[in-house]
């Protein structure tokens, strides 16, 4: 292998892909580096995509096609090219998005001049047009992360403190102001890491896999670089937008508790191996989902209160979302105190028929809390 050119592999999952196809295969084509290895899943695509994907490989050198048997998802078919990625590093796209053709390479220059374990570059939202949408850039203080103040990177993405609760409470910032994208192109990994640490991504999970994943990533990296430069574009279609367990309650609620029961499990695997303490930097987070749920139940005019209230209770009673409202403290709230805090507090004292009754109202004024 060329010491200046390592391998790099390029995992990319497809499901019914097959309008986007073409343009991928021609980002493809004209990235600017010598040496790739393509890994296309098919999980179990209802149209040509998986024809396409052959034919493709056919085309390419060192370009592999897995076809799922049936439908996995996602993080099944990610866990299954990990398993037979070759490459030093490793990059994780999707079919329906737009990259720079010089993302491979300066990554990897960044990377072997850097020594670094990841590199984070700035992705940019944009429309099926081509339009910009939203250019969130990179709000990070320093080019280079090491050790424990990697902790500073992960803080932008796994979730809301509680400061920055308090904070949007009061109108200081957004609900998610100043946070990173979390999917898994966001970023170049090295195949070392994740190998050593048997990282995964979790197949039961259908929201939130890929922050755990990432984030789980970055906390065994030694060092991190970012890179300021527009390298990835991600195409926000109207019909992939968030929002998509909207009236499915119970999947909703299930995968809500799934999500929280896993981050709090990655917070303990990271601090006992790493020394690192995250578990400050996702519990707002955890509390604005109540009030998300809270909104998204009471506009449903099918269900009646009681039903609303029942689905609300089942996501209170988990365990890890109960200790995590125990580490809200009532007073901070008081002194945080608007209109936004209003539902939170109906919560934090267990009313909730009041707050779906609240929520109703408050919708009637245009309050909403974005996902």
């Amino acid at each position: 292998m060329n010491e200046n050119c390592p391998l790099v592999t390029i995992i990319i999952p497809v499901y019914c892909g097959e309008k986007y196809l073409e343009t991928l295969f021609k980002n493809l084509k004209e990235l600017v580096y010598e040496n790739l290895e393509f890994i296309f899943i098919d999980d179990c695509s209802k149209d040509n995509s998986l024809k396409l994907l052959e034919e493709f490989s056919r085309e390419m050198p060192d370009c592999r096609v897995i076809a799922n048997e049936k439908n996995m998802g996602v993080s099944y078919s990610r866990n299954e090219a990990l398993k037979i990625a070759n490459g030093k590093y490793l990059f994780m796209l999707d079919c329906d998005d737009i990259f720079s053709k010089e993302i491979v390479t300066e990554c990897v220059s960044q990377a072997e001049k850097m020594c670094s374990d990841a590199v984070l570059y700035n992705v940019v939202d944009i429309n099926p047009d081509g339009s910009l949408r939203n250019d969130r850039g990179l709000s990070y203080d320093k080019d280079i992360y090491e050790k424990t103040e990697i902790r500073k990177v992960i803080a932008k993405t796994f979730g809301i403190s509680f400061l920055e609760l308090y904070a949007y409470l009061t109108g200081k910032r957004g609900a998610k102001e100043d946070k990173g994208h979390t999917g898994p192109w966001r970023m170049m990994y090295k195949t070392s890491v994740i190998r050593q640490n048997h990282l995964k991504y979790c197949e039961n999970l259908r929201i939130g896999e890929d922050t755990c994943f990432t984030n789980e990533y970055l906390g065994f990296c030694d060092k991190i670089n970012i890179l300021r430069k527009n390298l990835y574009f991600l195409v926000i279609h109207e019909d992939s937008t968030t929002g998509q367990y909207i009236g499915r309650y119970k999947e909703n609620v299930d995968q809500k508790v799934k999500l929280y029961r896993e981050k709090l499990a990655l917070t303990k695997r990271i601090s006992k191996k790493r020394n690192m303490d995250i578990s400050k930097v996702w519990g707002g987070e955890c509390i604005l989902s109540s009030v998300q749920l809270a909104v998204l139940i009471a506009q449903d005019k099918e269900l009646s209160l009681k039903e609303k209230v029942r689905w609300l209770k089942k996501y209170q009673s988990d365990p890890v979302v109960q200790m995590i409202w125990k580490k809200l403290p009532f007073r901070k709230l008081m002194d945080n105190f608007s209109i936004k805090t209003i539902p939170i507090i109906m919560i934090k004292l267990n009313l909730l028929s009041l707050v779906i009754l609240s929520v109703q109202i408050l919708n009637k004024f245009g309050f909403s809390i974005k996902e």
